[in-house]
């Protein structure tokens, strides 16, 4: 039989420093593995505010028209001028730069509203934020700086395929956005475009829209890969032809694509399958309406990445 525990001052060995040591380690283990999260989350950008788009650049405008429909405020080159409720100002190239209803200027901008901007003859778009217009090349560069969700549900909107149910929409908010946040020095002059070369991006869904709520819905989320700590500039594709396309960058900072499989597309081919890249909007649609949600979705088309909230 084992021999009885020895005995100190009357009493029995207590068992104290050993729990002491355990909580030690415990505690040291939680700290380590809180650091690494805090210096994961720290790496990741915050989501900006705005983010400035240039806009109606497919069209490399010489004359737009700015109306709204209640008094605005424009500076040009920093002096006032008040636009009256449903004018329309006619912007114009010219030798120095641009003039606004005939009065020369440089540059003009106006503060955050509500305004419709127009190349005429051609496309109308109605947009809420800052607006600078300049001129380079003889050719009129507006750019609006807009509130970054606001940006991502109009991205939505315009993006996804009619009918997309929700889950889908959601996968694609948090493409999208990760996507503009991570490719925001894409342009010398602004943020982002609202053309291919970057994401389409039209006038502002109404906030009841399937594609606001998804928006709303995934607020500050996006892709990150290598432990964390790397954006995801998350290209997608309307089709990918039945499976996605492998990309492995030079860059090693910058994400791995994976080819996968994608059921959908493999049954139903499009004439043109785009690039892709990343996700497959009609296979995301497909899988969405199997019951799959958002997080299962981007799983399939983006492997080896986690869902991270920026700060």
């Amino acid at each position: 039989m084992p021999s009885s525990p020895p005995q100190l001052s009357g009493c029995p060995i207590h068992r104290a420093p050993v729990l002491r040591d355990e909580w030690v380690f415990a505690t040291r283990t939680v700290f380590v593995l809180l650091s690494l999260l805090s210096t994961a989350h720290a790496q990741l950008p915050r989501e900006p505010a705005t983010v400035r788009i240039g806009v109606l650049s497919l069209f490399h405008p010489k004359t737009l028209t700015l109306t709204a429909d209640h008094p605005i405020t424009l500076l040009l080159d920093g002096s006032p001028r008040i636009l009256d409720a449903h004018h329309a100002a006619t912007i114009r190239t010219i030798a120095s730069g641009l003039e606004v209803d005939e009065t020369p200027a440089h540059t003009l901008t106006l503060s955050s509203d509500t305004f419709t901007l127009s190349v005429p003859n051609k496309l109308s778009r109605l947009y809420r934020g800052a607006l600078t217009v300049t001129v380079r090349n003889g050719v009129l560069i507006p750019v609006v700086a807009m509130d970054t969700e606001l940006a991502v549900a109009s991205i939505v909107a315009a993006e996804s395929p009619p009918g997309a149910p929700l889950e889908a929409l959601k996968a694609q908010a948090i493409a999208s956005r990760s996507y503009l946040i991570a490719n925001s020095h894409a342009h010398a002059a602004f943020d982002a475009c609202d053309t291919t070369h970057c994401q389409f991006l039209r006038s502002p869904p109404a906030p009841t829209s399937a594609a606001s709520i998804a928006t709303r819905a995934t607020r500050n989320v996006v892709l990150t890969w290598n432990g964390s700590s790397s954006l995801v500039a998350a290209s997608y594709s309307r089709s990918c032809g039945g499976q996605t396309r492998a990309l492995n960058p030079t860059n090693p900072t910058r994400y791995p694509f994976y080819a996968v499989r994608c059921d959908y597309c493999r049954h139903h081919h499009e004439p043109s399958t785009g690039h892709g890249l990343g996700l497959c909007q009609l296979g995301a649609a497909d899988l969405a309406r199997r019951g799959q949600t958002f997080t299962q979705i981007l799983a399939h088309y983006y492997p080896n990445t986690t869902l991270s909230t920026l700060p």
